[in-house]
């Protein structure tokens, strides 16, 4: 059975720079009541800490977060404390917009801890530094914590269209490398709202480890897929800073307006592969290690277009004209076939098709 920690057991990590912040992080996963947090949990807590470690050091220059365990009749959770002695901030309101930013970022992180959060708090002085402190429950929901908004900031969503209703048709597989059971690749199909997230992603290596943060990803994008892509992306990026880092791609379908916008980042593809030619661009990097500038790419749809997304363990020259080439198959069958057939022999092998009928 978990021990409630004493009153002064909490944990305070020093913030001067990049690699402590890492080390924070590393750290907070080795923490006793860690273990009392799901996956989801544990990725969301991580991401708390990395943006609020990344505001002290991009404003501040220098400080430390404090984190610390309570357990009571309302639940367990986790109250970060992200204290500096900066310039602070002259109108927090402002500071609390999204977009907003004096540091030329997206100026996403405070708006985006809050949403993240249970409960948040902030207060900041010019001159004197800042403060923000962020509850997260961890372990359940306890009777005492509030529900969280289906979309960020905005009112509910209406229903969720079915995909018959709009006239697509989707599908998704991962085969595991020949010789294990579960690998890192993950093909993933989100409708929220009015339009639908598609996702892919291909974590470094193979086998157990692989998974278990594919595992991490896949909650992320399941609770936040009516954000924006590219600060999806960027969640995911911090969400998975000291790990061994994954590449990630993902299709927003907007089916009110027939548009799509992509953003993607590491070896994975995706292509138009009946309609219009397009074939987008995913930027060099590995989310959890080297963040490129993100380039979100959109375009119009058409009727009859189909989009195909693989992970590198299919072949872009032969995924998308294999896809082409059997677009009178239903979609989740063709998916299947492409990743069993065209997957890699020494690599996980992942594919998502969605189609405009």
């Amino acid at each position: 059975m978990q021990q409630r920690p004493v009153p002064d057991g909490s944990v305070t990590f020093p913030i001067a720079d990049t690699l402590d912040l890492r080390i924070a992080i590393s750290r907070m996963a080795k923490l006793p009541w860690m273990d009392l947090a799901d996956d989801m949990e544990r990725g969301l807590l991580a991401t708390i800490v990395s943006e609020l470690g990344t505001n002290i050091l991009k404003y501040a220059g220098r400080g430390k977060i404090t984190l610390a365990f309570t357990s009571g009749r309302d639940g367990q959770s986790v109250e970060i404390s992200a204290r500096d002695y900066g310039p602070g901030i002259d109108d927090i309101a402002l500071a609390m917009k999204d977009h907003f930013t004096t540091g030329h970022t997206l100026g996403l992180g405070l708006p985006g801890v809050r949403r993240m959060a249970d409960g948040f708090s902030i207060s900041s002085k010019p001159g004197q530094g800042t403060l923000v402190i962020a509850q997260k429950t961890i372990g359940g929901r306890g009777r005492g914590r509030p529900a969280r908004p289906a979309l960020p900031d905005g009112p509910p969503p209406p229903p969720r269209p079915t995909l018959a209703a709009t006239g697509w048709e989707a599908g998704a597989f991962v085969r595991p490398m020949p010789g294990t059971i579960r690998g890192g690749d993950l093909a993933l199909i989100r409708p929220v709202g009015d339009c639908i997230l598609l996702a892919i992603a291909d974590v470094t290596g193979h086998g157990e480890r692989a998974h278990s943060l594919r595992g991490r990803i896949e909650s992320l994008v399941q609770t936040w897929a009516g954000q924006d892509p590219a600060l999806l992306m960027r969640d995911i990026h911090a969400t998975l800073i000291g790990t061994i880092g994954a590449a990630v791609g993902l299709l927003l379908i907007d089916t009110a307006a027939a548009r799509f916008s992509y953003v993607g980042v590491g070896n994975t593809g995706v292509a138009r592969v009946v309609g219009d030619r397009w074939r987008g661009v995913s930027k060099d990097g590995l989310l959890g290690s080297r963040l490129p500038g993100l380039l979100a790419q959109d375009g119009a749809l058409d009727r009859g277009d189909t989009f195909l997304m693989w992970t590198d363990g299919i072949s872009e020259l032969q995924g998308p004209r294999y896809a082409q080439e059997n677009r009178s198959v239903p979609a989740q069958t063709l998916a299947r076939n492409l990743a069993t057939t065209l997957g890699k022999p020494h690599d996980d092998a992942g594919c998502v098709l969605f189609r405009w009928l």
